[in-house]
């Protein structure tokens, strides 16, 4: 989508930078296409669409084009919107009608500075229940097993297969990983190899962002404590290591255990959700926030 409004061939745009390819997913050709160029990336395949523009930086009239183009789309395929406003944020909608709502609602944040840090905002375990079959499935299973859990038993580590991050204390009293499933949310963010390499780690020495797990890390204390379930909704930007920092929503589900020698483990079930109680680029009244500042 060309500065006009015009779509054309991927051969023929960015004409100022001729040893670049807009659209292959090396980062500096995405920062010259998208924050540069203002250009908006629109892909499209029979299951879905996919399209993806820097919220500051892209033409108004390639946005202008990109939603007229799903006004007339007439089939049921899924849309995926890929934005970046001081970190890559991504949505999904199951109706064009409704992608292109909400890259018209977006456009009010062109001219301010997102709030960023981390917010949670607590909700109760009976509403995790309502809300997520997968979370219900959890509670249910901890209110029958928590008094017999042993993560060396193979019916136990089944069960923790794939959705579940189970960690414990080191010496130093630092939570580190002992089991991170496969389908886990913070394991499709850094990779297979990440996943395997990361056990037996402090979460906050995990990653790039270590002030990130240190917040979510203070729940897991309640936790065990009360020896009760914990259910927040988590929204934050989180910085990552080669890469743009990336918005992430879910909620998140905590169950304390004791293994069988009375030694303390934290159970973490997430589910991505892009409409938790916190709305994106608009929260600092309704969570906690770090405090880290006004995007530059």
């Amino acid at each position: 989508m060309s500065d006009d409004g015009q779509w054309q061939p991927i051969a023929d745009v960015a004409n100022d930078f001729p040893n670049i390819n807009p659209f292959s997913q090396a980062p500096k050709d995405m920062e010259i296409a998208f924050r540069h160029l203002g250009m908006v990336k629109v892909s499209s395949s029979q299951f879905h669409i996919a399209i993806t523009w820097d919220l500051v930086h892209a033409d108004l009239k390639a946005l202008e084009s990109v939603i007229a183009y799903l006004f007339n789309i007439s089939d049921h395929r899924k849309v995926r919107l890929n934005f970046f406003h001081a970190g890559w944020c991504h949505e999904t909608f199951q109706h064009a009608a409704e992608a292109m709502r909400r890259i018209i609602q977006l456009q009010a944040f062109r001219s301010r500075d997102p709030q960023l840090g981390i917010f949670m905002r607590r909700h109760s375990p009976e509403e995790a229940k309502e809300r997520s079959p997968m979370m219900a499935h959890y509670i249910n299973h901890w209110e029958r097993e928590r008094s017999q859990f042993d993560p060396s038993q193979r019916r136990v580590r089944s069960f923790l297969l794939p959705c579940v991050q189970l960690m414990t204390h080191d010496r130093t009293g630092n939570y580190v990983f002992r089991h991170i499933g496969s389908n886990t949310m913070v394991a499709q963010m850094f990779g297979e190899s990440w996943r395997r390499d990361v056990l037996g780690t402090a979460i906050n020495q995990s990653h790039a962002d270590s002030e990130f797990e240190d917040s979510v890390c203070t729940a897991y204390e309640e936790s065990l404590e009360t020896q009760a379930p914990y259910h927040d909704h988590i929204r934050a930007l989180v910085i990552r290591k080669h890469a743009d920092p990336i918005w992430i929503s879910y909620q998140r589900l905590i169950l304390p255990y004791r293994g069988p020698a009375g030694q303390p483990f934290v159970g973490v079930v997430v589910v991505p959700d892009q409409n938790i109680s916190i709305p994106l680029f608009n929260s600092p009244t309704l969570g906690l926030s770090t405090g880290r500042g006004p995007s530059k």
